[in-house]
């Protein structure tokens, strides 16, 4: 099977013959993903109720959500256990929403103290203007007080980090922190 034949495949048969004696379970458990899309539901079946889920080695164990059309599940970041939703564009693949969402996972665990940096950075000044309890906090006193609740990784390639803050400043709301797929500061807004 060359390229051409294995792009066009609709059949995850021959593909899997192909596979055969050549790949690694790892690969074969993201093949299962990936072929997943071929059927019919697209990936999102449910069987007596019940919702797909799925597992990835890097992801974890996610579920479909079909009120918000996302796979959810939780995800190992600085040390912590976090919520994640992986959230497909419109008529996105899974198996492309899901490589989408494997990249940026990596860049969360990799450089989300350099992410908290940049957006204590950005929202200090109004953080102080709104929030302040005497002295201002410096910016390491807001990296030091926010924490990382939640990762929204969308099929774009882009990332939301959901920050809370320990010290009860944002009232009731959390922080978040939109940053494209080239990972630079699009957006930082409270919601609740």
């Amino acid at each position: 099977m060359n390229q051409a034949e294995w792009l066009a495949c609709t059949d995850p048969k021959p593909m899997l013959e192909f596979l055969r004696g050549k790949a690694s379970d790892c690969k074969l458990r993201l093949f299962a993903v990936a072929a997943v899309d071929l059927l019919p539901c697209g990936g999102r079946c449910q069987t007596a109720g019940r919702i797909v889920m799925l597992h990835d080695d890097l992801l974890g164990e996610l579920e479909w959500n079909p009120r918000w059309k996302e796979w959810d599940g939780r995800a190992e970041v600085s040390g912590q256990s976090v919520s994640l939703e992986v959230s497909p564009l419109d008529g996105q693949a899974d198996a492309a929403a899901l490589a989408a969402a494997r990249i940026g996972l990596l860049w969360v665990q990799e450089h989300e103290p350099e992410a908290r940096q940049t957006v204590a950075a950005s929202f200090i000044d109004e953080a102080n203007q709104f929030w302040s309890y005497g002295e201002d906090m410096s910016v390491d006193e807001f990296v030091d007080a926010c924490e990382l609740c939640g990762v929204e990784l969308h099929g774009d390639g882009s990332v939301t980090l959901h920050y809370d803050n320990e010290l009860c400043r944002f009232k009731g709301r959390w922080l978040k922190a939109e940053f494209s797929p080239e990972r630079n500061l699009v957006k930082i807004d409270l919601v609740k």
